[in-house]
């Protein structure tokens, strides 16, 4: 891979990330979708804009934190970025079937 993109399973994180992003900021603007992270429905009630600024703060801190790492212990970087993807997409799921 590169630099800026040790593993793979880092732009799969960062994907998914994004997505969330765009489609919960872009569905609450509407009225179609509520917020169900306690942390981030707060957030997404004062505005869009604010929800897009903490969520972009957010990946942007864990992808510095995971490249840094990287450097130390590629594999462990990889596995964190797999679990979390899972992780993220079993919550999404979750939220999406209430």
């Amino acid at each position: 891979m590169s630099v800026f993109f040790p593993t793979r399973a880092l732009i799969l994180l960062l994907a998914i990330g994004l997505l969330d992003l765009a489609v919960t900021a872009g569905l609450s603007a509407k009225g179609l979708i509520e917020e169900r992270n306690p942390l981030m429905a707060p957030v997404l009630a004062h505005s869009e804009w604010s929800f897009v600024g903490v969520k972009l703060v957010t990946l942007v801190s864990a992808y510095l934190l995971l490249v840094r790492h990287s450097r130390v212990d590629q594999r462990a970087v990889k596995r964190a970025c797999l679990w979390g993807s899972g992780a993220y997409l079993t919550l999404l799921g979750m939220g999406l079937s209430f």
